[in-house]
């Protein structure tokens, strides 16, 4: 007689008067009553000397917790619709914003060539601003894209046989302009050893952050040193410098997209160096 329990549907109920036939243990068969409760039920077949004797079955009304999870998942699916809509939306003005500003950046290039005329001090200054800002934008584009494709899970990796101590010194040497205009000594102590299977662009690109947020929160005199070296499981990358450093407080929160650590003002000079806490900088 358990179908008027369980409604119109027999489905539940046959499935429960199966468990019993197969005389095996279950436990925590979530079931749900015509009137809208929840139940849970464990199955406890009761054997003895003489044979099997019944079936010991226990019921917890469990309507209040279930309720609890589904609100809780509902709301998951809600904030995941969100989020991805989120990123849609980032990806979609990062596209926009793109191709405006590199024509900026390369019309800021002519203008300051030699062939297209003389320029005054005041005006070379200028176009040096809107080419480094225009350039900061389009770096904070890029970072944006790149986020969305990583949190969408789209991002690509082209994977190929890579000598890491060449891209360490490759990326190292990009940089050294930017130290020798801080006052600051960067040095790269890279070990020969076997090649890397890795996305070569995306491994250069940690490379250059890592190393770019170390220039940028070292104070002038200080130095910046980049080490690879071959380890047992593949290869071991470190980027040390004499900056500020990090809170200890704040080293769980060093991953996550937008952070930026409290005492950055503090060790560096007069105001927050610019960035947007991604890629660490």
């Amino acid at each position: 007689k358990l179908q008027p329990l369980f409604g119109a549907g027999v489905t539940d109920a046959v499935r429960l008067r199966d468990i019993v036939a197969a005389r095996r243990a279950v436990m925590g068969e979530e079931v749900e009553l015509a009137d809208g409760r929840v139940v849970e039920l464990d199955f406890v077949p009761l054997e003895s000397e003489g044979g099997h004797r019944g079936t010991l079955m226990h019921l917890r009304d469990v309507t209040s917790k279930v309720a609890v999870r589904r609100g809780l998942e509902e709301r998951n699916r809600g904030l995941a619709e969100a989020a991805a809509m989120n990123n849609q939306f980032v990806a979609t003005v990062a596209h926009e914003l793109r191709g405006p500003l590199s024509s900026v950046v390369a019309f800021a290039h002519l203008l300051g060539d030699a062939g297209s005329g003389l320029l005054s001090d005041d005006q070379r200054q200028y176009l040096s601003v809107i080419d480094r800002n225009a350039n900061r934008l389009l770096r904070l584009i890029e970072d944006l894209l790149l986020l969305s494709r990583l949190e969408a899970r789209t991002l690509q990796l082209r994977t190929a046989p890579v000598r890491l101590p060449d891209l360490v010194r490759a990326a190292v040497t990009e940089r050294l302009p930017a130290a020798e205009a801080a006052g600051l000594r960067l040095m790269v102590d890279a070990t020969d050893g076997p090649e890397l299977s890795c996305d070569e662009t995306r491994v250069h690109q940690v490379i250059d952050n890592l190393v770019n947020n170390a220039l940028k929160f070292t104070p002038a005199g200080g130095s910046v040193t980049v080490r690879a070296r071959p380890a047992p499981a593949g290869w071991q990358l470190e980027v040390a410098d004499s900056g500020v450093g990090i809170p200890a407080a704040e080293l769980a929160r060093v991953f996550s997209a937008f952070f930026r650590g409290s005492n950055t003002a503090v060790g560096v000079g007069q105001q927050v160096p610019p960035g947007t806490g991604l890629g660490l900088v």
